[in-house]
């Protein structure tokens, strides 16, 4: 999400989908060293650790870059403030669903053991963000 920022609440030309998700990729990535720190500090294997912070940081912000980037053109052309308001609903719901779907293919990448808690947690992990 933090790497969209700008061209959508500016309503400016959308950059190329390539370079906007090598850009979320990237960003994503600088998230996950305190994340996952913060995760083995109160008991994980850092490397496990870092490859699960890896997961759901990209699936969450590639999921958020990527649908804002497709929703773009529809939401351009909207006044400033139900703009900001459905671009905030937007982030939300691809917080959640992209938590969700991090909560699925986690344990298939980084095996058992794999206890992801209740799905809510997930879902406001996802939020969040």
């Amino acid at each position: 999400m933090s790497s969209t920022l700008g061209f959508e609440f500016a309503g400016i030309e959308r950059p190329p989908l390539g370079r906007l998700l090598l850009r979320t990729i990237v960003i994503n990535q600088v998230i996950v060293l305190p994340i996952a720190l913060s995760m083995a500090g109160v008991g994980g294997n850092l490397g496990r650790m870092l490859l699960i912070a890896t997961i759901y940081s990209q699936i969450i912000g590639l999921s958020c870059s990527t649908f804002t980037w497709l929703a773009f053109p529809l939401t351009r052309g909207l006044d400033e403030r139900p703009r900001r308001a459905l671009l905030i609903l937007q982030y939300f719901l691809c917080g959640a669903t992209g938590a969700e779907v991090a909560r699925r293919v986690a344990p298939l990448i980084a095996g058992p053991p794999f206890h992801a808690g209740p799905a809510a947690v997930s879902w406001a992990i996802g939020a969040t963000i």
